[in-house]
């Protein structure tokens, strides 16, 4: 059903991917989301977190590397340990803060001279502008649907992002003590499809802001396109919430209504609504397109 549309919307697909390193570790984490481009001009969509990390980054780094040239300033002596814990204190390090992170945004375009980010201040969106390229690597761009909140439950829709992070050349530099890449470009993750039924819409105030489905998404696909059989985007995927089912289950698997049971879930996927999106977008001066556009 969707072997041509995940073609067609991987062409402007693509995965946003990351390492990142807490203060005081060793350990180098991969990490990755997605992302997709509405325009020719390297506009790209994705969620607030990962707009998030592409502004903290730079700063995150920095603030490490003044961590780093001021410590090493102290002498080597019995009075050094305490100076180093002052210092932390005064940066704000502990175990599991983040000190490292390093982005990587492979197929997209090139040279990236400046990415600047529009974050939504309500919605789980933001706008990636990719600024001073001459090329692109990927392909066409999103059409959104003319009414995305016109879709019925009962639908099928389609999401493909990118859950696995390949990054095993990625290390940990104990001179510089900093985290590396390797070689960027053999950074890869497979792009992974996934399909659900369209159960319900929700929404606040009165206006439908969302498409619930009803399969989970996986972690990495946040960020990712929501759509039909003909590559139409009716939304982006954003989260997987939990909703109780309303009755629990005893040890055996028996539906009952005993306290001492275990309760009963069912894990669907969130996304945002396309309307939403475009709506984000004509508020930035975005250009995108829609199913009348093609027309």
């Amino acid at each position: 059903m969707f072997v041509n549309a995940i073609e067609k919307v991987g062409d402007y697909t693509r995965p946003f991917i990351y390492i990142a390193r807490n203060y005081g570790e060793t350990m180098v984490m991969p990490h990755s989301a997605t992302m997709f481009f509405v325009n020719d001009e390297g506009y790209a969509v994705t969620t607030r977190e990962v707009a998030k990390i592409i502004l903290t980054s730079q700063n995150i780094n920095a603030k490490y590397a003044q961590f780093k040239q001021t410590i090493k300033q102290f002498p080597n002596d019995s009075k050094r340990a305490s100076l180093i814990k002052k210092q932390e204190m005064l940066f704000g390090y502990s175990k599991g803060v983040t000190v490292n992170v390093k982005c990587n945004f492979k197929s997209c375009v090139s040279p990236i001279t400046e990415i600047t980010c529009h974050v939504h201040k309500n919605f789980d969106v933001a706008i990636v502008h990719f600024k001073g390229f001459d090329k692109t690597h990927y392909k066409g761009h999103a059409v959104f649907a003319d009414n995305a909140n016109a879709v019925k439950p009962g639908k099928m829709l389609c999401r493909v992002g990118f859950p696995f992070p390949e990054v095993s050349g990625a290390i940990y530099n104990g001179i510089t003590d900093d985290i590396e890449w390797g070689d960027p470009n053999s950074v890869n993750t497979p792009r992974f499809p996934t399909e659900g039924m369209v159960t319900r819409h929700v929404g606040t105030a009165g206006e439908v802001t969302g498409i619930e489905l009803s399969t989970a998404g996986i972690k990495g696909q946040n960020g990712c396109p929501l759509f039909d059989e003909n590559g139409v985007v009716y939304g982006m995927y954003i989260e997987t919430r939990r909703l109780s089912m309303g009755y629990a289950f005893d040890e055996k698997g028996m539906p009952c209504n005993a306290r001492d049971t275990h309760p009963s879930f069912v894990h669907i996927a969130h996304c945002l609504s396309g309307d939403i999106i475009k709506k984000f977008l004509d508020e930035n001066g975005v250009k995108y397109y829609t199913e009348s556009d093609m027309v």
